[in-house]
């Protein structure tokens, strides 16, 4: 699929569906704690990947935060049927995606699992919306400078270039 239907509404509802009905999925001869831990470490070993791109991309601190936050959870919860219960450690707090702070940002009791707020700009929103801008003063937009200062907002990391972002753009906007 192009990168032109990434932000289409339907697309994703679809991806969101099918995300949301293979995730709970359970093979006959797994168990259910079986499936949990193994969902678990690989939950692990994703948070630990977005930590690792976060820092070599640069300053991402709240990403991070997020990251971490979700490697603490998944190894309380490991723990807890990995681990013979000798401990007087309390279960992993239940899962809520409210949104609020974890403690490592508020100083308040964590919440595991944040939701990353929705109503960022899509790529094709923050293109649209620039070239709209630069258009009421000028007659031809400059793509370099539209595609480079979107990178320096957290835009176009899935274009490889200038003309890439210049392509979709103009794809989408002769579907419209």
């Amino acid at each position: 699929m192009g990168l032109e239907h990434r932000d289409d509404q339907t697309v994703q509802m679809i991806y969101d569906i099918a995300r949301n009905a293979l995730r709970n999925e359970i093979r006959g001869e797994e168990t259910t704690q079986n499936a949990l831990i193994d969902m678990c470490r690989n939950n692990e070993e994703q948070y630990r990947r977005i930590i690792q791109a976060a820092e070599n991309s640069g300053n991402l601190e709240i990403i991070t935060t997020y990251a971490r936050d979700g490697i603490v959870y998944n190894k309380t919860f490991v723990n807890r049927f990995t681990q013979p219960l000798q401990s007087t450690m309390p279960e992993p707090p239940s899962l809520t995606l409210s949104g609020e702070p974890s403690s490592s940002i508020t100083g308040q009791s964590p919440n595991p699992l944040r939701e990353i707020a929705s109503s960022r700009l899509s790529d094709m929103g923050y293109a649209k919306q620039y070239y709209n801008d630069y258009m009421k003063d000028h007659n031809r937009i400059k793509w370099t400078d539209c595609y480079n200062d979107g990178l320096k907002l957290g835009f176009f990391k899935s274009y490889k270039n200038a003309t890439s972002l210049k392509n979709t753009y103009n794809a989408q906007k002769d579907t419209n």
